[in-house]
Parts: structure tokens; C-alpha cells; sequence
């Protein structure tokens, strides 16, 4: 449970820094799901590595936990996004 708390927060900060330096000129919600597709493939990748100790990196558990943290971000930020739209 503690492991999805702290994905999060890395797809958080990894999606974030997506949307200020890579897609910052394209509109919402396209800018939440490409930054947050960015931030799953980066965080994927260095958490397979993470995951290694000292072995094969573990690409499908990483693959697996920060999909899970992914699709957690992506629904709180679609949330977001047309709870804002429904009161304009």
C-alpha cells in the first residue's frame, strides 16, 4: 500500500515536470494523459533498474506497480479537470 502512495507521488513529480518542460503548449486534457504516459514509461524504466539488486532488471514488475500508480494519477487528474470544466 505504502509502495502505491510513493509511486503516485513519483508519477506526481515526474508528470508534473512533463507537463512544464515538454508539453506545455498543448491544452488540457491532452496535456495530463501525453505527460502522464511520459512519466509511466520513465518511471518504468528506472524502477525496473531500481528493482534489480544486483540482477536482471525486473521490467514487468515495474511495468505492473507504476501502471497501477499511473492510472490512480491519471483518474485524480481527469477528476480534477472536468469537476473544474462543469463549473465554468
Amino acid at each position: 500500500m505504502y509502495f502505491y502512495i510513493g509511486a503516485v507521488f513519483g508519477i506526481f513529480l515526474l508528470s508534473k515536470s512533463a507537463e512544464l518542460f515538454v508539453f506545455r503548449k498543448i491544452s488540457p486534457p491532452k496535456k495530463q494523459i501525453f505527460s502522464t504516459m511520459l512519466a509511466f514509461v520513465l518511471a518504468s524504466i528506472i524502477g525496473a533498474y531500481g528493482l534489480a539488486d544486483e540482477g536482471e532488471p525486473k521490467f514487468f514488475q515495474s511495468t505492473f506497480d507504476y501502471g497501477v500508480a499511473s492510472i490512480i494519477w491519471l483518474a485524480i487528474q481527469m477528476t480534477i479537470f472536468f469537476k473544474d470544466r462543469i463549473k465554468e
